[in-house]
């Protein structure tokens, strides 16, 4: 994906606003969702609550535009949330050179060189978590997660959430949290009916990946890449033992010094 750039005039100040609900009892009206997400019967804060059509489908929205500043070598903010299509300007606010991509599935970009103080923007137009990094400052970690759905949320310290103006008609309420893998997230899904009254809904998850655990770290990775690696390093290895009965380890590690130990029968 192709980044535009443009110089940042020095007058801009760059805000972010990321609206979220707050879940407040005695205060819900008609059109509005509240709850609580629970993963392994436990409140869970920092899930991304959304709606979809029943079915699954995604929801039409309004694309926006968000800003993520590069500054003290961090990115500011670190999580954002839009809706499928937006996009992100990338501000480089550090005196450094920055190189800002990602490796998720249907999102993977790279905005190549990033000079101080000007801006690169990259549409996003597939739903799903977007982590994104620094190809020369590997402490610089965020996350983008692109909605498929104008109508949602986060969840607060007790797992609870508010989904406000959501017109009457039949949804799928559904939730994102790193610790959660698709098909976790798919089967703790509910549907409801949604006709002008105020609904609450709890939404329990079950996960086998423990508490802390990001499975987005490993998402983008090209796993059937890996295995032919292996395989071909096992096909090299009996090869090699055929041949010469030696272990392969000792041929191919460094550590073995170029010494050859034969296997005894």
């Amino acid at each position: 994906m192709k980044a535009k750039i443009k110089t940042l005039p020095r007058s801009f100040i760059a805000s972010l606003l990321l609206s979220t609900f707050v879940f407040m009892p005695g205060r819900i009206q008609a059109g509005e969702i509240t709850g609580r997400i629970l993963i392994n019967s436990k409140p869970t804060d920092g899930a991304v609550v959304y709606l979809t059509e029943a079915d699954g489908r995604p929801l039409a929205s309004t694309p926006v535009e968000k800003t993520i500043r590069q500054e003290n070598i961090r990115f500011k903010p670190e999580f954002v949330i839009v809706p499928a299509g937006s996009t992100l300007r990338f501000e480089n606010h550090d005196d450094e050179i920055h190189n800002i991509y990602s490796k998720a599935a249907e999102n993977r970009f790279d905005t190549g060189a990033h000079v101080p103080h000007t801006v690169k923007t990259v549409t996003l137009k597939n739903p799903g978590a977007v982590p994104i990094r620094c190809r020369t400052h590997s402490t610089m970690r965020g996350m983008i997660y692109v909605a498929p759905s104008p109508y949602f949320t986060t969840t607060d310290d007790l797992g609870r959430f508010e989904i406000q103006n959501a017109p009457s008609g039949r949804y799928r309420v559904a939730a994102w949290h790193p610790r959660l893998s698709e098909k976790e997230r798919s089967e703790g899904a509910i549907d409801l009916e949604l006709d002008g009254e105020a609904r609450t809904v709890e939404i329990r998850f079950t996960a086998k990946a423990a508490a802390g655990t990001d499975l987005t770290e490993t998402a983008g990775r090209d796993w059937t890449l890996v295995i032919e690696q292996i395989r071909e390093e096992l096909d090299r290895a009996v090869t090699l033992w055929k041949k010469e009965s030696v272990t392969p380890a000792a041929v191919d590690s460094p550590a073995g010094g170029g010494i050859k130990y034969r296997l005894t029968g």
